[in-house]
This record gives C-alpha cells, structure tokens and sequence, in this order.
C-alpha cells in the first residue's frame, strides 16, 4: 500500500510541476539589517517600505513587468525616503528579509539607484540570516549613474532562489560621479519578485503534498507495529 500511495504522490507531483503565471508579481521585503557602512542617515526600512516610490504597488499581487512598464520614479527627497551610509564611505553592505507567501521563489531583483550619492558597483547574495553569503546571484552588478532628479528603477533576472531568506546587498563604488558627491552610499529603494503557479496547480500541489505526507505516517506506523 505504501508503494502505491508513494507512486500516486509522485505521479502527483509530476503532474504538479507549476505553470506559472506570467510575468510573476511584486515581492517587498519584511525586513532589513544594516551590516557594513552605518547607522548612516536614515533607516534601511526606509529603502524597501515604498516609501519613496512616487507609484507604489501591491506586495504579491502587483504584475512585475506591467508595474514597472510604467516607469514608477522614486523621489530625489531624502527624508523619509532612502538611506545613506556614514560621511566618507564608500562601501555598504545591508541585508534584506524576504518571506514571500504567493510567490513560490525569487527570480527578480529592482534597484532604484540613488541620485545623489549612488551605488556604482554591487553583489547580491542569497542566505538563511543577515550577512550568510551562501548564494552569490549577481556579480558585479552595475546600476544606472542618475543625474540629481526623481529616478527610475534598473531590473535584474536570474534563476529562481527560495521565497524566504535574506538577502544581502553588498554596495561599492560610492558615489557613481553624476550627482552631488557627497561621499556615502545612496540606497534608494529595493524589491523583489517571482513567479507564482496558474490557480489550478495550486491543487495538484496540495494534492501531492498531502499524499507523501499520509505516506509517511503510515509508513512510521508499519514501522512502530514491527
């Protein structure tokens, strides 16, 4: 009997494997941790809240591609706004608290890259707590050098990551030359995204989960009784 409740898990969830929606959707972060280049000025929540995005979105529901074909700007305005590392800086590193619920991965990265003060170089690297560099997935990542004036995003795609974990943000090259000059590193906001499953995979999923997890119980049963 085990045998065929484990064939019809996997028959499950081989039938399960997501379709996903298209183009994958918003993920903010919950959290964020300044490890290298502070406390600065400002607070790093200041940099993933929305705060100075001039058209927000929707966490996990917002489509990533139709929100940014939109062109959202985020404010040149400090205060409020965006964080900036400690006077005479030139590196920064921050990490990211990412707990997506829709999402079943991470895929996307979105910069907006400070005017004044921005990154001019950067690594992006996944792991379970605040600084654990276990998955480098951008390299030598190069935003776009803004001029001082509400600024627009640069996206990065890459093979998808899990939904939950934290993710570090390792800046250099600060300030890039257009802008004021003032010696720090600019953030000013970052976002995330993935896919998520067409509404009718979510079953087989479920259904597959299930039927492994009432394998296991009997197979822990056949085991108890021997």
């Amino acid at each position: 009997m085990d045998r065929l409740l484990l064939g019809a898990a996997g028959a499950s969830m081989l039938l399960a494997t997501p379709a996903f929606a298209s183009p994958g959707i918003m993920v903010e972060a919950k959290g964020c941790a300044i490890l290298a280049g502070g406390p600065g000025f400002g607070t790093c929540t200041e940099t993933h809240d929305q705060s100075g995005l001039l058209a927000g979105y929707v966490d996990e529901t917002t489509p990533i591609h139709s929100y940014l074909g939109t062109g959202p700007l985020h404010t040149l305005l400090f205060a409020g706004n965006e964080w900036f590392s400690d006077s005479g800086t030139t590196s920064a590193a921050v990490s990211y608290r990412v707990a997506a619920v829709r999402a079943i991965g991470i895929d996307h990265f979105i910069l907006w890259n400070e005017d004044a003060s921005g990154i001019g170089v950067f690594e992006l690297w996944y792991g379970l707590f605040p600084g654990d560099l276990m998955d480098l997935v951008i390299a030598g990542g190069v935003p776009t050098d803004h001029p001082v004036v509400d600024y627009p995003h640069d996206l990065w795609e890459f093979p998808m990551r899990p939904r939950t974990g934290w993710w570090t943000l390792i800046a250099g090259g600060c300030p890039q030359p257009i802008g004021t000059g003032f010696p720090a590193c600019g953030f000013g906001e970052v976002a995330f995204g993935g896919p998520v499953p067409e509404p009718g995979t979510w079953a087989l999923m479920l259904a597959g989960f299930g039927l492994v997890g009432i394998a296991a119980r009997r197979r822990r049963l056949a085991i108890a009784v021997a």
